[in-house]
C-alpha cells in the first residue's frame, strides 16, 4: 500500500481557560485527575504529541472520550490518535463523528485517511471540502489526481494552489511535468521552487540536471549544472560530463568529462547511474574491457538496473557480451 506522509497537530482552542499561561503536563495530569474537564482536553493533546511525556494514543484517546462525554467535540483529535496508530477505520469512523458535529475541519483528516487507504476519488471530495479556506488542499487533491494518473486535473489543481499562495506546489508540479516528460515545463516550475525552497535545493537541481539532459542539455544548462555541484549533487558532474565528452555547447574535453565522473563517483561510489556514465565514456574510447568491468559492477549493485532502465552504454554494451 503506498503510504502518505500524514501531518498530525491537534490544536485544541479552549472555551475557558483555567490557565495564565501555558500549563505543563503534570498541572493538567492533576487538574484532570481532580475532575477538571477543560483539562480533560489538555491532556489528551499532551499525550498525542509528547510533550512533557512520552507519546501514548491509547492514553490520549482515553482523555479525549472523557472530554467528549462532557461536551466537547473532540472527535477529530481521536481520528488523529487513530491515525497515528495506524487505525484508518477507527480515525475515518471518528472524524466522520467530528463533520456530524459540526467540525468541518474534520474533513481534512478524513481526506487523509482516504489517502493513506488508497481511496483518492473518496479523498478528492473531502479536500474539497475544505479548499475554499486552506490553500493547501489544492494540493492535497493535486496529489490524488497523480495516483490517478489524471495528470490533467493534477496539474490544474496544483496551479490553483500556487494561485492560492501555496508556494510548495511549484516544486511538485515541476516534478509532476517531469513525470509526463514535458521537461520545459518542468524546469519553468522548478526554477521558481529553487528561489522558494532554499532547503530543497539539492533535489530540486538534481531535477533540472535530469530535464536539461533530455532536452540536449541547452547552453543554459551549463550554469544548473554548476550550481548542482556546488551542492554536490551529483547530476550536475554528469550533465557537465557529458557536455564536455560531447562538446556540446563546450569544447569537447574527453580528460574533463573524465574526471567530472571520478569526483561524482567519488561521492558515491556506487552511484549506478554515474557508473553508467563512466562506462559510457570508456567503451566509446576504446576501453572495452574497463567497460566491461563497469558493466558488471552496476548488476552487482543492482542486479535489475538494466530491466527498468535503458542506457546509451546498455545498447552499446550489449553488443560485447
Amino acid at each position: 500500500m503506498k503510504k502518505v506522509i500524514l501531518t498530525f497537530c491537534l490544536i485544541i482552542t479552549m472555551s475557558c481557560c483555567v490557565y495564565s499561561q501555558r500549563p505543563t503536563f503534570a498541572q493538567v495530569l492533576n487538574a484532570a485527575q481532580e475532575g477538571d474537564v477543560n483539562a480533560y482536553r489538555w491532556l489528551g493533546l499532551f499525550y498525542a504529541s509528547g510533550e512533557g511525556t512520552n507519546i501514548n494514543y491509547p492514553e490520549a484517546i482515553k482523555w479525549f472520550k472523557k472530554a467528549i462525554e462532557n461536551g466537547f467535540n473532540e472527535y477529530s483529535s481521536i481520528g488523529d490518535c487513530y491515525i497515528g496508530l495506524n487505525n484508518y477505520s477507527e480515525a475515518i469512523s471518528s472524524y466522520k463523528k467530528a463533520i456530524e458535529n459540526g467540525d468541518n475541519n474534520a474533513y481534512y483528516g478524513l481526506g487523509n485517511c482516504y489517502m493513506g487507504i488508497e481511496n483518492y476519488t473518496a479523498a478528492i471530495e473531502c479536500y474539497k471540502k475544505v479548499a475554499y479556506f486552506d490553500k493547501h488542499a489544492y494540493s492535497y487533491i493535486a496529489m490524488c489526481y497523480n495516483y490517478l494518473k489524471n495528470y490533467s486535473e493534477c496539474i490544474n489543481n496544483y496551479k490553483m494552489a500556487i494561485d492560492n499562495g501555496d508556494t510548495s506546489a511549484y516544486l511538485m508540479l515541476g516534478f509532476v511535468y517531469g513525470d509526463i516528460e514535458r521537461y520545459q515545463d518542468g524546469i519553468k516550475y522548478l526554477k521558481k521552487a529553487y528561489e522558494i525552497e532554499t532547503e530543497e535545493r539539492p533535489r530540486i537541481l538534481s531535477r533540472l540536471c535530469l530535464y536539461y539532459e533530455n532536452i540536449d542539455s541547452p547552453i543554459e544548462a551549463i550554469s544548473w549544472f554548476n550550481k548542482a555541484i556546488e551542492y554536490d549533487v551529483t547530476e550536475g558532474y554528469n550533465g557537465l560530463a557529458h557536455m564536455y565528452f560531447y562538446g556540446k555547447n563546450l569544447k569537447k574535453d574527453v580528460n574533463e568529462a573524465l574526471k567530472l565522473i571520478s569526483k561524482a563517483l567519488a561521492l558515491d561510489e556506487n552511484d549506478v547511474f554515474i557508473l553508467d556514465t563512466k562506462g559510457e565514456f570508456l567503451y566509446k574510447t576504446g576501453k572495452i574491457d574497463a567497460a566491461k568491468k563497469i558493466y558488471n559492477k552496476i548488476l552487482q549493485i543492482e542486479p535489475d538496473h538494466y530491466k527498468d532502465n535503458t542506457s546509451t552504454f546498455f545498447e552499446l554494451i550489449k553488443k560485447s557480451l
